[in-house]
C-alpha cells in the first residue's frame, strides 16, 4: 500500500516523489505547518523544506523573525525538521546569495536549533533532500503503525 504524503498547496518547487525508490501518493492540501506531513498527522509531523539562499535568507532581518515563529510553532511537533537542499559545507564556505558571513550564518541556525528543539537537516542537493523528506515520513508513519498495534494488543488483552 503506497504512503500518503500531504504536500503544502503553496510549495514552491515542490517534490514529486516519481522516483521507482518510492511507492508514494502525494496530496497537495493545505498544511497547518511547513511543506510535508501525513494525513490525520499534520499536527504530530512536520517537514520545512528550504534551498540554501531561501534558507539564509530566514536568518536575517524580517524573515528571521517569521521564521523563529515557524520554528515556534515546529517545536510543538511530535517530530519536526528542516531539511536544506545543500551541504553544511555549502553554509560553512559562503556558497549561497547573501551577504551574510558564514560564521554569521552557522552561529544564527545553531543558536535557532538548540532554542526551538527543530533540527536543521543538511542533505547535500534536492535530489537527497526529498529522499530524506519520504524517509523521515516513512519512518514516522512506520512508528505510528507499530504504537496501534501495541495499543491495540493491549486491549485486547483486557
Amino acid at each position: 500500500m503506497p504512503l500518503t504524503i500531504l504536500r503544502a498547496g503553496n510549495e514552491q518547487l515542490p517534490y514529486t516523489f516519481d522516483h521507482p525508490r518510492y511507492d508514494v501518493r502525494v496530496v497537495e492540501t493545505a498544511l497547518p505547518q511547513g511543506d510535508y506531513s501525513l494525513p490525520g498527522y499534520e499536527y504530530q509531523v512536520v517537514v520545512e523544506r528550504k534551498q540554501v539562499d531561501d534558507f539564509i535568507k530566514c536568518l536575517q532581518g524580517d524573515d528571521r523573525v517569521r521564521f523563529k515563529k515557524e520554528l515556534r510553532r515546529m517545536s510543538r511537533y511530535e517530530r519536526a525538521c528542516v531539511i536544506v537542499e545543500a551541504s553544511f559545507g555549502d553554509v560553512v564556505h559562503g556558497r549561497y546569495v547573501s551577504d551574510m558571513k558564514a560564521k554569521t550564518a552557522v552561529a544564527n541556525f545553531t543558536a535557532l536549533w538548540v532554542r526551538y528543539g527543530v533540527p536543521f537537516i543538511f542533505a547535500d542537493n534536492r535530489g537527497r533532500a526529498e529522499y530524506l523528506t519520504h524517509e523521515f515520513l516513512r519512518m514516522y508513519a512506520r512508528e505510528i503503525e507499530k504504537r496501534f498495534k501495541i495499543l491495540t494488543k493491549g486491549q485486547k488483552a483486557a
